[in-house]
């Protein structure tokens, strides 16, 4: 069946790679060279510019501006207030831009983001649903906080996930589910976005010093998706073999799920954004939540995806540390999670971060927010 994505925030899936500024200029747009076009252009001055690129200061923005925009590879929209932060870090690692991923230089979102987001808000629904999955979780991390040896905590979950979908791959109930990438659009959709990190602190919050660029597909960007149930692996003997039979709804109760899933998470935001603003500067930040959390359509859900999605966007922490019997500062303490950077204490509030776009100098939401409408485009 075909869906339709509405972004609701911007939207950066990286690529792995990043634009130094040896390869662009900035100016009333962000113009990303060709550079085997440029290379290829006599008048290209190559071994000039081979030399002041071993200084690694480079900017090609005052080496060769227009013959860079005789040798475009695309052109994206850069806010004034961007384009002004961008242009004063150029020579420092922070002008670097993140790239997002494309195929041909058409831009989107992969099925494998989609999926992962739909993961999380599964996984979050079971053990606050589920009772004994839950204990069990509990009871695998106080095992993983005895243990003196050390644990690396990109596996933690692993164990989780085991009883929740399925004890290994073959068996996972999200091998019902098919989750393509989504249909792509030109690179006109996107635009360079300025994020900057919010650090709580004991009377509000600050930014940290460091500035991140990337491409982001802009808000009500729409793209097309398909997402197909296997009904043949949730019925019958396969169903039997493979051990799906208690987790059918868990496929086929998607847009449920997310939402429950949505509005407990926007709840949390806005606690803490409303607990750390001062002195008002997150009022943005906040009416995008409002507005989020009101924003309920027929045969729709909410999804928040992709990089910026945070700590407790991918995780299920605001589930334990609700708990009153689940000592959670441990497990904080067992893997570093929250912990001041050269000291020996760990910050009250965790995550005490987020990565916060920023628009005329100011915040004013966060990356990742779509909606996702149901129902056949065709």
């Amino acid at each position: 069946m075909r869906y339709e994505i509405e972004l609701i925030s911007p939207v950066h899936v990286g690529s792995g790679g990043t634009i130094s500024p040896i390869e662009y200029v900035v100016e009333d747009k962000f113009y990303r060279a060709d550079m085997d076009g440029l290379f290829e252009d006599e008048r290209f001055e190559t071994d000039r510019f081979i030399e002041g690129a071993k200084g690694g200061a480079l900017y090609l923005g005052e080496f060769a501006p227009e013959l860079t925009k005789e040798h475009l590879r695309y052109a994206l929209d850069i806010p004034q207030s961007t384009r002004t932060s961008l242009q004063g870090l150029i020579g420092s690692r922070s002008s670097e831009v993140r790239e997002h991923i494309k195929t041909k230089d058409e831009v989107y979102i992969p099925g494998s983001s989609v999926k992962g987001a739909l993961r999380t808000a599964i996984l979050w629904w079971v053990l606050k649903n589920d009772a004994d999955k839950f204990n069990r979780a509990k009871s695998h991390l106080k095992s993983l906080v005895r243990q003196r040896n050390r644990v690396d905590k990109r596996w933690v979950d692993d164990k989780i996930e085991e009883f929740v979908f399925g004890k290994d791959p073959t068996k996972d109930i999200f091998k019902a589910l098919q989750v393509s990438d989504t249909s792509a659009v030109g690179v006109g959709s996107l635009e360079i976005e300025e994020v900057r990190t919010l650090t709580t602190t004991p009377r509000g919050h600050n930014w940290k010093n460091f500035y991140t660029f990337v491409e982001a597909l802009k808000p009500k960007t729409r793209l097309e998706l398909e997402m197909k149930v296997d009904e043949f692996l949730l019925e019958g003997d396969a169903a039997g073999e493979l051990h799906f039979e208690s987790k059918k709804g868990l496929v086929r109760e998607i847009p449920e799920i997310c939402n429950e899933f949505v509005n407990d998470f926007i709840e949390d935001e806005i606690r803490f954004f409303k607990q750390y603003n001062t002195p008002g500067e997150l009022d943005k930040v906040l009416d995008f939540y409002e507005k989020v959390r009101g924003r309920r359509e027929e045969k729709s859900f909410l999804l928040h995806l992709a990089w910026g999605s945070g700590w407790h966007g991918m995780t299920v922490g605001r589930l334990l540390e609700k708990e009153t019997d689940f000592d959670f500062f441990g497990v904080r303490k067992k893997f570093s999670l929250g912990k001041r950077r050269n000291q020996p204490f760990f910050v009250r509030e965790f995550p005490k971060t987020r990565r916060i776009v920023f628009k005329d100098g100011k915040p004013k939401y966060p990356l990742g927010w779509v909606k996702i409408k149901i129902g056949d485009l065709r």
